[in-house]
């Protein structure tokens, strides 16, 4: 990866510090890419997996398509089966292609670095994009859960009139169009609930990368009125998020003179200041 904080079990090749030309296209891959941005194909400095032997880079398991809708169904049923599959699963790391084992990262911060694709936003721009995915998010829930509170209603309608009005064969087949009915709203709801889950967390790996673009940016030590300053944001939305990556390792909390919190990120410190004291 190319991160310092994600770990793998097998190690993988250093991205290149020079821009790469594409073999297939001949479009130039910036520094860091794992793919050609004109063809799409993997370039020969990406980590090999050990599954496949492709070259592919490990990504967080809940970002392919199958461990995602997964997630998203769980989420449905409740929230606790969501809950369990996302802790089983949390801070691992697959082969982008086979989807087999790749180790772990480090934290949330190194997650979501290994979840980046493409040129990286600035803090405060990434900030504003997580919250419109939020509200995207809750949009198409509310939609998804209008539909199935009118599926619903259909469907106990369709039931009242067939148990008064109807006999015979149109009783069973009004109780098994109602019965189709409620299933669709049911499934609908549960749908509703995931997705809004699934968008949820997409936005929190997007302020987590704008987090920590903004820590590497001042060398590992953050003033929080600075960085409310930079996102844009009041200091009373910016302190939970910072607060929530302290661990007292990799990431500390210090109070300074003045009464302003200081969150310090030990792996983009320099050496100079990771002495004790600092």
């Amino acid at each position: 990866m190319t991160d310092a904080i994600v770990k793998h079990e097998d190690g993988g090749a250093p991205a290149p510090a020079k821009p790469t030309v594409c073999s297939v296209c001949s479009t130039e891959i910036p520094a860091g890419r794992d793919r050609c941005p004109g063809c799409g194909k993997y370039s020969d400095t990406a980590e090999r997996c050990p599954h496949c032997n492709n070259p592919s880079p490990a990504v967080p398991y809940f970002s392919r398509s199958g461990a995602g809708c997964m997630v998203t169904m769980l989420y449905g049923l409740g929230g606790f089966p969501g809950v369990a599959y996302r802790k089983a699963h949390e801070n691992e790391l697959v082969c982008e292609l086979c989807g087999g084992h790749r180790g772990f990262a480090a934290g949330p911060l190194a997650l979501a670095a290994a979840a980046r694709r493409g040129i990286p936003e600035k803090p405060d721009q990434a900030m504003q994009r997580a919250a419109q995915i939020e509200a995207l998010g809750a949009g198409r829930s509310f939609g998804l859960k209008g539909l199935a509170g009118m599926l619903g209603v259909v469907g106990l309608g369709t039931l009242l009139l067939t148990l008064f009005f109807a006999s015979g064969l149109f009783t069973a087949l009004g109780i098994t169009a109602a019965a189709g009915f409620l299933f669709g709203a049911l499934a609908l709801f549960v749908a509703g609930r995931g997705l809004k889950k699934r968008y949820q967390r997409d936005a929190e790996v997007t302020r987590l990368r704008a987090l920590a673009d903004l820590a590497r940016e001042h060398q590992g030590v953050l003033r929080l009125d600075r960085a409310a300053e930079v996102l844009c944001l009041p200091p009373p939305q910016v302190e939970p998020l910072l607060s929530s990556l302290v661990d007292g390792d990799r990431v500390k909390l210090d109070v300074e003179d003045d009464g302003v919190l200081v969150y310090r990120f030990r792996d983009w410190m320099p050496p100079e200041r990771q002495l004790p004291g600092k």
